[in-house]
């Protein structure tokens, strides 16, 4: 799934073998390897019913840890037996029906769930009492939440005797809030993905292990999410067989950070004092939100809609060139081969 290099690879096996040459030295067999640990762990996963919460359940599913599901109800209506429960459990018969939030038709992480045998649970209210019980019968070591839309109470984060684990697609303590990844695009910053405990904060728990991971130049925002978030599930594998272990490694995030919520009109400003690879990476990145980038160009305004190519060290002599719906940006440095909106 991921490339490891050399070196760390090297530090990895040399700590395996050199454990492994103290145990037998001390007169104990090695009876549990990774992935007996790994299925030991029992996990309640949290997520949304498509998208990225999909690959990450598929990959927790193939160590065999999960003990169940859970996804906000308002994002299955058609799957709910029951309009008042606080908790309802999905069935898989009613699969086909489904049509998500949000116009996707594919309720791909419930598909996941049900060829692995696992119950999935909606909850409408998770402050309410029955749906706490009913998670707590789950009896799970450790929840790990994927893409979730919803504030779990300090009662449910209670309940797990290892805590709530989030992948978050930044590098925390920056880029705290719901769509990290449209800001560091947009801030040209530095990418990557942090697994942390959750707390009654918003992404303020403590970082249990983060990876720095660059995107390649032009990746759509999907693609992009999906490679930050894979990395984290990659980061997971080996934070849940230290747990199973008994070796909790956690610490406090660094003081300072940010925070920000969803992206308004005036967040799709551009500025030609931006480098163009940074203003190019910004509209592939973020094109699925539908949204014009303005960008003022010599007294004047022009609303860009898909950008094309970008040519880093490029240079022009003057702000701008059209050629119908097409135009050439003079960025700093570089030039931004983008097209007009209508």
């Amino acid at each position: 799934m991921l490339n490891v290099g050399l070196s760390q690879y090297d530090r990895r096996v040399s700590a395996k073998v050199l454990l492994f040459l103290c145990v037998r030295l001390s007169g104990y067999n090695v009876s549990m390897s990774e992935g007996d640990h790994l299925a030991a762990m029992k996990v309640l996963f949290f997520g949304l019913p498509a998208g990225i919460s999909a690959a990450v359940l598929a990959e927790l599913t193939s160590w065999g840890a999960v003990t169940g599901v859970v996804v906000p109800a308002a994002t299955v209506p058609h799957l709910l037996t029951d309009v008042a429960s606080p908790v309802i459990t999905l069935e898989p018969g009613r699969f086909d029906s489904l049509t998500i939030m949000g116009g996707q038709s594919r309720a791909d992480t419930l598909g996941v769930a049900w060829e692995a045998g696992l119950p999935v649970l909606a909850v409408r209210d998770f402050a309410n009492p029955h749906a706490v019980s009913a998670l707590r019968a789950l009896a799970a070591d450790v929840a790990v939440v994927a893409c979730f839309n919803r504030r779990i109470p300090a009662a449910l984060l209670a309940i797990p005797r290892h805590g709530f684990l989030n992948l978050h697609p930044s590098l925390l303590p920056d880029y705290r809030g719901p769509v990290p990844l449209f800001w560091q695009l947009r801030d040209g910053a530095p990418t990557g993905v942090t697994v942390h405990y959750m707390d009654d904060g918003f992404d303020t728990g403590d970082i249990v292990a983060q990876k720095a991971l660059p995107l390649p130049d032009g990746s759509a925002g999907a693609e992009s999410e999906s490679t930050l978030m894979l990395a984290g599930v990659d980061l997971l594998r080996d934070i849940l067989a230290e747990l199973s272990r008994g070796v909790i490694n956690r610490r406090p995030q660094p003081s300072g950070g940010s925070a920000q919520s969803f992206p308004q009109p005036g967040d799709f400003v551009l500025s030609t004092t931006w480098p163009a690879r940074r203003a190019f990476n910004f509209m592939r990145g973020t094109a699925h939100f539908g949204v014009p980038y303005p960008v003022a160009l010599a007294g004047d305004t022009v609303r860009l809609a898909v950008a094309d190519h970008f040519e880093p060290a490029a240079e022009l002599d003057r702000p701008s060139v059209r050629h119908g719906r097409s135009i050439l940006i003079r960025f700093n440095p570089g030039i931004l081969y983008a097209r007009m909106a209508d």
